[in-house]
């Protein structure tokens, strides 16, 4: 078996460990919040503040609370994932798309070479969502380690360690759908200075949301 291929089955293990109860917060995760109108997409984004150690590898799921409101479509790596390794993505990058959420795992440098520094507000991955519910309805994004066969843990990995971090929930939300919209666009002008008339012609349209397809 390739050296590669043994080292990303050692990390899955370190992936799949428990995290520690109430998390470590020298190691925070955030997820965003959002909102739109019924079937629209929003692009929610997950960061990471670091204060300690030096990151070798990160981790997690990320539920929906009721995922018959919103569905994850797409999962992208967030401008640090993205150049972690010296400018270039991680030698180790797994994006999974599942019922009810979503998983990552990542392992910047397989032989050590690169780490991830302490720092604020770290870009980890921007994930899209359809909005599937009806107006009003909600739900929340929790970083959870139920998703997955094995399940992923929520984990950031320090010196070969797996560290259950700090974790903030995001949430996504649809807003109702208004009966009338009354759209006015900007319109030029013309004035007579001898009269002191002005005129104005304003194309105004009414689209209606109340009335049958």
């Amino acid at each position: 078996m390739k050296q590669n291929s043994v080292l990303v089955m050692i990390f899955a293990l370190a992936l799949t460990s428990m995290a520690f109860a109430g998390g470590d917060p020298n190691y925070v995760l955030n997820a965003g919040s959002g909102s739109g109108g019924p079937g629209a997409s929003v692009d929610i984004g997950v960061t990471m503040d670091s204060s300690a150690g030096l990151v070798q590898g990160w981790s997690w799921g990320l539920c929906t609370a009721s995922p018959a409101v919103a569905t994850v479509t797409a999962v992208v790596d967030g401008a640090t994932t993205a150049t972690v390794k010296g400018g270039l993505a991680p030698d180790f990058n797994q994006k999974t798309l599942l019922a009810g959420g979503w998983t990552v795992g990542v392992v910047i440098s397989f032989i050590g070479a690169a780490t991830l520094p302490t720092g604020v507000g770290y870009g980890m991955n921007v994930a899209t969502y359809s909005l599937d519910g009806a107006p009003l309805d909600s739900t929340s994004l929790d970083f959870c380690d139920t998703l997955g066969s094995p399940p992923v843990a929520t984990v950031i990995v320090v010196a070969g360690a797996s560290i259950g971090p700090v974790t903030n929930s995001g949430s996504l939300s649809i807003l109702d759908q208004p009966d009338f919209v009354y759209d006015a666009p900007d319109a030029t002008g013309s004035y007579d200075q001898v009269s002191g008339n002005a005129t104005v012609s304003l194309d105004v349209s009414i689209l209606d949301f109340a009335a049958p397809a």
